[in-house]
């Protein structure tokens, strides 16, 4: 008698109970969440995780949260942002005007030009020009010439070149030239040195 009550239980438990209805959903607006990612409710509205809680929101204002340039084109997986000007520049984008300036994207899509000296003096650097690397324009700097506590220990520059500070400046040499023969700046010794 015993064994025949329990048996629907031990069924139940081997198959998975379905007595207590579906499976707990959470994704409705107010509930509980942790998800990184938006989710689609329709062509334009999404729900955001904010602060731990599933909210509803417009994929317009999702979109002006990336800036000015980007407006909704729909939802997929999560909400479409495109460029309003398919034309301008991307935001944050850079490309050299000329040796010694940098013309970044804003947000509006207008670039602005940055003298590189202006770049590398925020960063106590000086300047050596605006370079594109491989389609990537930015302003490069070196500590070359700039000051340095005499005390400070030389350091390697890339792989063939160490910088010594000297005089109370850094001092840029090629490892090649110090050593006499082709050579490599090791940065794992203490203090770092050329590996001649």
């Amino acid at each position: 008698m015993m064994f025949e009550r329990l048996w629907p239980c031990v069924v139940g438990l081997l198959l998975g109970c379905s007595e207590s209805g579906p499976p707990l959903r959470l994704d409705q607006p107010g509930d509980p969440c942790r998800s990184p990612h938006d989710v689609c409710l329709d062509d334009d509205l999404v729900l955001s995780c904010a602060a731990e809680v599933w909210v509803e929101r417009d994929c317009a204002s999702v979109c002006a949260d990336r800036g000015p340039a980007y407006g909704p084109a729909g939802c997929d997986r999560e909400c479409v942002c495109e460029l309003l000007d398919p034309t301008g520049c991307t935001p944050e984008e850079a490309t050299c005007v000329d040796g010694d300036t940098v013309a970044v994207c804003d947000e509006a899509q207008e670039l602005q030009s940055i003298p590189c000296s202006e770049v590398c003096a925020d960063a106590g650097l000086n300047e050596v020009g605006c370079l594109d690397v491989e389609g990537e324009a930015a302003c490069w700097c070196t500590s070359e010439a700039t000051a340095c506590e005499p005390a400070t220990e030389p350091s390697c520059v890339g792989n063939e070149t160490i910088a010594s500070c000297e005089a109370g400046a850094w001092v840029f040499a090629e490892c090649e030239a110090i050593c006499g023969a082709p050579a490599a700046c090791d940065p794992f010794r203490r203090p770092a040195a050329c590996d001649c």
